[in-house]
């Protein structure tokens, strides 16, 4: 029996610390489960439960709605659980007086009114980490608002009754559909700029494999909408590179030809004979080349911030902040975020003041982190607190999204821009030796014969290959060229790809380290070129890499196409794989710094010095 009429208008959630027991989820589900006729979400000064609650009522709108079409019967909504999304909230009277609030949102246009509101607090009116609300702010953004009191001494407002409900609509406080910005002509552009860095690199008469793939990846990405992410991609890795600081590519964003001829990597994706790493397109714009570009960059630390500015200068672009995050504080975060934040001030606070911070934190149980790369972008002529409300991290002053960044990305474009330090030491060792990066060889055989040395244990100072664990994949698998390089690199980001797994493998000499799964790209490649259906190819490579083993067809499949069974069991056992395009760009990092280890070994000490 559903819907027995129960109302409830003031619903605390996790989102409010120790006020609350249940998740957004929960809670909703429970109102669900009991024949609630309406509850309202109510959490102490954020709306963060919204995104959470609402795609739950969604879900159970759906199962609904699909019982009555079982049975016959009508699915009206009027007669189903309405959540009411509200807020309890610190009024400030002009006369310095603080009285609690419920503010609840009758429809749309008060939905938009709530973000304002909590948009203020958080950024300008909040005191000792406890948003207030200015009673002008409140008047200011109260249509489609309902107001109410809970505290008798404050006259202002009636006090809260359970009426309310009657007078509120069904709402959805997530705003529908993709908004990315417009950049002008980015098709013709991006079409232009591939086209004249192919003449460059292949000439008038370019072999049919560049032809087939230049064409193939550029209709997907102007038919998709996409071209002008990459064009705004092309104009941040420039922006870098233009302030003298290389850049790096995380990610399969190297599997992508065009991502390479307009500029975002140097990675070659094409086959060796045309001098590439052999990175299938598939897996970075999916089967059908219609996934959406998720595309990251690590940069110097010293020009991550200018980089992640710069894109407001960006043609299409409106409003930017960083994306928000939410999670579960315990007490040892709570210490390493108070650590953290005095790390570099000057003016350290007393022990007892910094306990108290750390006590604030664990009793707020939910903080309001930062994505210190994530760059949440709104196009021109929209407000981005139309989509969310805006916050300040628990600590320092940048802006971010109130909501959790995942909750709006099916909205707005997310631009991933992450600071790595061993970038900025590329960039003292080119200004100091003047050696450019790309004009490192990345076959030199002293470098590689330094990093493959199997009687080295350990290089503390250089990446990727001078851990304790790489060293050993080192001194297991022998490796003597840059792309043995690349698959240790790509083995060791793996989960239970090589330990418990193919190490055993290579100990028995059943494999060597070039027949090694060590990429996802391996599984589609190896998988055609027995014969395998390009789709059947990156059915089985996405099912491993994402650690779903492999199901009884795929399994015949292989069996059928004379795949070893070792291949097999090994893609059982697998739990992650990297992609090779990430690695390729991780060991070019390595090689490069390993080369001015060997030939400039002052200037790399002094580098490390450098950047502490």
């Amino acid at each position: 029996m559903r819907n027995k009429g129960m109302i409830d208008i003031h619903c605390y959630t996790k989102m409010s610390g120790e006020k609350g027991q249940l998740s957004p989820k929960e809670l909703v589900k429970h109102a669900y489960d009991n024949g609630f006729k309406a509850i309202a979400i109510t959490d102490c000064g954020n709306v963060q439960a919204f995104p959470e609650a609402y795609r739950e009522w969604s879900r159970l709108w759906e199962k609904y709605q699909k019982e009555c079409r079982n049975t016959g019967k009508e699915a009206v909504q009027d007669a189903f659980l309405k959540v009411i999304y509200g807020l309890e909230g610190n009024m400030l009277t002009e006369e310095g007086k603080v009285f609690t609030m419920l503010i609840y949102a009758k429809n749309d246009i008060g939905i938009r009114n709530l973000y304002k509101i909590v948009t203020a607090s958080c950024l300008e009116y909040c005191n000792n980490k406890t948003p207030m609300i200015p009673k002008a702010i409140l008047e200011k953004y109260s249509e489609g608002l309902i107001i109410c009191s809970v505290d008798d001494k404050c006259k202002e407002y009636p006090a809260i009754n359970t009426n309310i409900e009657k007078q509120i609509k069904y709402v959805n406080p997530l705003r529908v559909g993709k908004y990315w910005p417009e950049y002008p002509n980015a098709e013709e552009n991006l079409s232009e700029i591939c086209k004249s860095r192919v003449k460059e690199l292949f000439g008038d008469k370019p072999n049919i494999e560049v032809r087939k793939r230049l064409e193939r990846e550029l209709n997907a990405i102007c038919q998709n909408g996409y071209a002008g992410v990459y064009m705004i991609w092309r104009q941040i890795v420039k922006k870098s590179l233009d302030e003298g600081y290389p850049v790096g590519f995380r990610g399969s964003v190297g599997s992508s030809l065009v991502a390479c001829l307009c500029g975002i990597t140097e990675i070659n994706p094409l086959s060796p004979e045309s001098g590439g790493y052999q990175l299938p397109t598939e897996v970075f714009m999916g089967i059908n080349l219609d996934k959406e570009p998720d595309i990251e960059i690590n940069v110097s630390p010293v020009i991550q911030e200018t980089v992640q500015n710069y894109i407001e200068e960006l043609p299409g672009v409106g409003e930017t902040c960083y994306g928000g995050t939410i999670a579960t504080i315990t007490a040892e975060y709570a210490e390493k975020l108070v650590e953290k934040h005095y790390k570099t001030e000057k003016n350290q606070p007393d022990s007892d003041t910094k306990k108290e911070q750390v006590k604030a934190l664990i009793g707020a149980k939910k903080g309001n982190g930062i994505h210190p790369g994530g760059i949440i972008v709104c196009p021109e002529g929209e407000d981005i607190v139309s989509f969310t409300p805006l916050d300040h991290p628990y600590f320092g002053d940048k802006i971010i999204t109130h909501f959790e960044y995942h909750d709006i990305c099916d909205n707005l474009l997310k631009l991933t821009i992450l600071g790595h330090d061993k970038y900025e030491l590329l960039h003292f060792l080119q200004e100091k030796t003047g050696v450019r990066i790309e004009d490192i060889p990345l076959d030199d055989k002293k470098t590689l014969d330094m990093i493959c040395d199997v009687n080295t244990a350990l290089i503390d100072e250089l990446p990727e290959f001078g851990s304790e664990y790489v060293r050993q994949i080192i001194k297991e698998t022998a490796p003597k060229s840059f792309e043995d390089l690349v698959k240790i690199s790509a083995l060791s980001h793996g989960t239970d790809a090589w330990n418990n797994n193919q190490d055993e493998l290579i100990k028995n000499k059943t494999i060597k380290l070039s027949d090694c799964i060590a990429s996802r790209d391996d599984i589609m490649i190896y998988l055609m070129d027995r014969g395998l259906e390009k789709n059947d190819a990156y059915e089985i490579m996405e099912s491993v890499r994402k650690g779903r083993g492999l199901k009884e067809d795929q399994m015949k499949l292989m069996t059928e196409a004379g795949i070893p069974d070792w291949y097999i069991q090994a893609c059982k056992k697998i739990r992650y794989l990297f992609p090779k395009a990430h690695a390729v760009s991780y060991t070019m990092m390595a090689v490069r710094l390993a080369y001015y280890k060997m030939y400039y070994p002052e200037a790399y000490q002094e580098g490390l010095s450098f950047i502490g």
